[in-house]
């Protein structure tokens, strides 16, 4: 049999059947998400703003913290970090534009963020995932910026970064480096007899 060649009317519908159907799906799913927010309606009290926020309704969201979260949320799902700037709370704001850094492997973003406690996670998680000291350097607290450099020196075999820790840390760090590389010449880097000692025999052990 042969193929049956279309007429120039049923090919003038076909753009008509498609646009209807198109329009079709769109309404549907556009009144679905309609059901889904107007179910929120229904609860009490701050769990309106919870529902609101679980659909990710965030401007229908009342109470200030709940709707920061969702934008937070919302800025994190659509990979976009000025999304965050709709977010009121320094503190909130911060983590919003935390997360994007992290996730992006982006440092810029750590230089726009205001809050410290998330400027300082900022930098030690974009140091500690590229092997950067660099980035170390700008984390203002002491002890994390310590375990910053000790993470990156164990991660590198790089002894001289060990010298950025206080006396006890230092030596575990050279220690740590000298059992990676099995290399007892590396307790020499101890800046005390003792400690160079005990080091030897502990590698001597394991070796």
């Amino acid at each position: 049999l042969k193929n049956k060649i279309p007429s120039k009317k049923e090919m003038k519908l076909i753009p008509i059947i498609l646009i209807i159907s198109i329009l079709f799906i769109t309404s549907c799913a556009i009144t679905d998400e309609a059901i889904a927010v107007d179910e929120c309606k229904s609860q009490e009290g701050l769990q309106v703003d919870n529902c609101y926020a679980d659909k990710m309704a965030c401007s229908k969201v009342s109470n200030e913290k709940v709707r920061d979260s969702c934008v937070a949320q919302l800025a994190e799902e659509k990979n976009d970090v000025t999304v965050c700037n709709l977010v009121q709370g320094t503190t909130t704001k911060g983590f919003c534009q935390f997360q994007l850094a992290v996730k992006n492997n982006d440092n810029e973003i750590c230089k726009i963020i205001e809050d410290r406690y998330w400027v300082n996670n900022c930098y030690y998680n974009i140091a500690i995932n590229n092997d950067q000291e660099v980035y170390c350097s700008v984390i203002t607290i002491a002890e994390q910026k310590g375990k910053c450099f000790e993470k990156i020196a164990t991660s590198t075999n790089d002894v001289e970064l060990c010298k950025y820790l206080n006396e006890v840390d230092m030596n575990k760090c050279v220690y740590k480096i000298a059992q990676n590389l099995k290399d007892i010449k590396v307790c020499d880097n101890v800046n005390n007899v003792v400690g160079k000692d005990a080091c030897r025999l502990k590698l001597a052990k394991i070796n």
